[in-house]
């Protein structure tokens, strides 16, 4: 062992053709040699950068509020790690708040029975020739829930009168099919006053339809109703004729209301009202072509409890001409008084 030793020690180093001589400042040792500087390569790890304007120009992208943009530049300040907890700390809270919050109640469908009544009522009220009126707040809105809360076998139970969202909904309906059915009987009414004919003194209209065939036109709106032409509705609707001839524009069952409640007001007995109504069909009868009122049924209501104060029917000879008839109306108007 020590001979090979020595044999090695006296033998020349030679470069070996595998490994070629290693330069000077190369040495072998792992150790560099004294005052040799060593240089390293440049890292391509890029530096953190300043994100918060690409934070700022995707809050105006979202709209965000301050407070939300505010914390969205802190989010771009914030290392991986952090951002990471600061996510996880979001949705968390997100997932408190759904499990908060309560779910909205399904939506409320009518009865098929009570949506029934309700159609039929809306009609029938409106061509009740004894109402008080057609749009105020104690008008054919108040008497259909009425008569449904009296009726609880229709659908308008107890417990669904007490529920609001349930009892809105009926309340919403009923407002609709009566807005609907104004607007039939207004468009009808406005079709029915032809055109003013100079050649009748400017008092009769051609192309105008009669009150008897204006009646059976509207209570055709509804044949489900079964409502029967009658003297006294052919007086409310000459009465309705009157006032949408008079003003065609504008709020015109406003200015209904209105009117009923002046003839109330100045016609306090039933028999003056009578008369009163009985004068507009007259008049209507000789503006808009005559008919026959000899075969009309008798009087016709609603069967509801808000009428006007005069139910009583309208003398048939306050509708002609005959003034002695008309006088002897007065007097009979006198003694009721």
């Amino acid at each position: 062992m020590q001979a090979l030793r020595d044999q090695v020690a006296s033998s020349p180093v030679q470069a070996s053709p595998e490994q070629p001589n290693t330069p000077s400042s190369f040495p072998s040792s792992p150790c560099p040699a004294s005052g040799t500087v060593l240089s390293y390569p440049e890292s391509r790890k890029r530096p953190l950068e300043d994100m918060t304007q690409f934070a700022s120009t995707v809050s105006r992208s979202f709209k965000l509020q301050k407070k939300d943009r505010d914390e969205l530049n802190m989010f771009t300040k914030y290392d991986p790690i952090e951002q990471q907890i600061w996510l996880a700390a979001s949705m968390l809270k997100v997932q408190e708040q759904q499990a908060t919050m309560t779910p909205p109640d399904a939506i409320y469908v009518i009865p098929k029975n009570l949506e029934n009544k309700i159609e039929h009522y809306s009609f029938v009220i409106l061509l009740d020739p004894t109402i008080a009126s057609y749009i105020h707040q104690d008008g054919p809105l108040k008497m259909i829930t009425d008569l449904l809360d009296q009726n609880p076998s229709w659908g308008l139970t107890p417990a669904v009168k007490d529920n609001k969202s349930k009892y809105d909904v009926i309340v919403t309906r009923v407002c609709g099919r009566l807005t609907s059915r104004r607007y039939d009987i207004k468009k009808i009414l406005g079709d029915s006053l032809g055109k003013i004919s100079a050649g009748l003194d400017g008092n009769g209209r051609v192309d105008a339809t009669d009150i008897v065939t204006l009646c059976q036109a509207l209570v055709k709106i509804y044949r489900s109703a079964n409502i029967t032409v009658t003297v006294q509705l052919c007086a409310r609707i000459a009465f309705l004729r009157y006032l949408i001839a008079e003003k065609p524009t504008g709020r015109f069952w406003e200015g209904v209301d209105k009117e009923l409640l002046s003839t109330r007001t100045d016609l306090p007995s039933a028999a003056r009202q009578s008369r009163f109504f009985g004068s507009l069909l007259k008049l209507d009868r000789e503006t808009y072509g005559d008919a026959d009122l000899d075969e009309l049924s008798l009087p016709f209501t609603s069967g509801c409890s808000q009428v006007l104060p005069s139910a009583t029917p309208i003398p048939r000879s306050t509708m002609g001409s005959d003034d002695a008839a008309s006088a002897a109306t007065d007097d009979n108007e006198e003694e009721e008084d």
